[in-house]
């Protein structure tokens, strides 16, 4: 949430019209303030990150959320999503209507980080209460205890910020 781009807001528009949604996102990268930016809220700096996991596990996101965090603690298996025109990913991201268990996906199949996963109040909570629970979930360990710890740990607060 730190990286700096060119453009005064995300430049969804280019890397959604593109054909490697975190290709684009890496290739815009490089602000005037080299590449560590103050915070400002930014999915496509997350996108980059689901386009690393999918590379380094040789799955596609949704697969490997099925497998390692959502069957695990009982959520729904989801499917990817691919909008094959600008029409149906408009329509996608408005839409206030059920879209049932999917995950937004660029074309590689890359799920979009920063919106697109569709889940129910019920699984939502299930993921709260795994992060409540420090990661265990019916006493097994799903996710790391000291992840939980360093993604709630707080980085700044009122302008102080925290190593």
């Amino acid at each position: 949430m730190t990286a700096p781009y060119k453009y005064k807001s995300e430049p969804w528009t280019k890397v959604c019209t593109s054909d490697d949604w975190t290709v684009a996102a890496l290739d815009l990268l490089g602000g005037r303030r080299s590449l560590i930016g103050e915070f400002r809220y930014s999915t496509l700096g997350i996108h980059i990150l689901t386009g690393i996991l999918a590379k380094v596990s040789g799955m596609q996101t949704v697969g490997f959320a099925n497998k390692y965090l959502f069957e695990p603690i009982g959520v729904a298996t989801h499917k990817n999503f691919f909008a094959e025109t600008a029409e149906e990913h408009k329509s996608f991201t408005i839409s206030k209507g059920p879209k049932g268990n999917v995950w937004f996906v660029d074309p590689q199949g890359v799920g979009t980080a920063g919106y697109g996963l569709c889940l129910s109040a019920s699984d939502m909570a299930k993921n709260g209460e795994l992060c409540l629970n420090n990661g265990i979930h019916k006493d097994q360990r799903i996710i790391s205890k000291d992840w939980i710890n360093e993604m709630v740990a707080p980085r700044k607060i009122c302008g102080k910020e925290f190593v």
